[in-house]
């Protein structure tokens, strides 16, 4: 299964990413979470219906180390995360900011990707949250440990 941010997994070094050009990542650091898409759409009837979808997101905590996740209400999870309520990682590691999310239309698209990053480098979740796709392209080349952790390489 391909993630729609790059390499499908378990790719060889000598394989180039696939990424669309529909996928059109948000990075959302500094903006309020009302901002981000609403998943709202007119139906036959002319109302608003608000449709399932499912993101992705990652967060950076106090420590300067980022956390990946995915959930289906963006803005509930994200103040679970800020005030403890989900215990781990970012409860030890407070405050945290959001500075990437991206929305999918299934659960298991959502999963997909987060399983994928959550094995990326530091510097390639980075140049993913910048758009900086060619850098993206020339990470999925290397093989190094995902740093997520803080450490730098």
């Amino acid at each position: 299964m391909t993630c729609p941010f790059g390499v499908s997994m378990g790719s060889t070094s000598s394989s180039r990413p696939f990424i669309p050009s529909t996928v059109r990542p948000e990075p959302v650091e500094g903006r309020t979470i009302s901002r981000l898409r609403t998943g709202l759409s007119l139906s036959k009837d002319g109302l608003k219906r608000k449709e399932m979808s499912f993101w992705i997101y990652i967060l950076r905590c106090s420590d300067n180390s980022y956390y990946t996740g995915h959930t289906d209400n963006l803005e509930k999870r994200i103040i679970e995360h800020q005030t403890g309520e989900i215990e781990g990682y970012t409860s030890t590691r407070l405050p945290i900011t959001l500075v990437f999310a991206n929305e999918f239309p299934t659960r298991e698209e959502a999963l997909t990707c987060e399983r994928q990053i959550k094995g990326w480098s530091r510097k390639k979740k980075e140049a993913m949250m910048r758009g900086d796709w060619a850098e993206v392209s020339r990470l999925a080349c290397k093989k190094s440990p995902s740093t997520s952790s803080g450490r730098t390489e």
